[in-house]
């Protein structure tokens, strides 16, 4: 994809919804309990590893629950669906669960 137009749906995307305070932050995980609310920030890192931030901070943050997606994308990548289906099983639709501990 042209990093370009990424570029612009990114910028798109932060003018849109950079002001929206809706929901708070999960309190019952001691990590995202500390973070500030109010920080907000979008980066995109392609299939071929390019990334495209649209600011760079130098800050810590958690990402519990969205790096689950990617770790169970790595799984089945290199080991095949199968891996995930023996280790955690499947849904009633036959789709993949993925825990809350993975």
């Amino acid at each position: 994809m042209d990093p370009v137009a990424i570029q612009k749906a990114m910028d798109e995307a932060y003018a849109k919804f950079k002001d929206i305070k809706e929901g708070k932050n999960a309190d019952y995980i001691k990590e995202l309990a500390k973070v500030d609310p109010n920080i907000f920030g979008i980066a995109i890192v392609t299939t071929d590893v390019r990334s495209i931030p649209l600011v760079i901070f130098n800050l810590l943050f958690p990402f519990k629950s969205i790096s689950k997606v990617f770790t169970m994308a790595r799984v089945i990548e290199e080991q095949g669906p199968k891996a995930i289906m023996d280790k955690i099983g499947v849904d009633a639709t036959g789709s993949v669960s993925i825990p809350l501990w993975l």
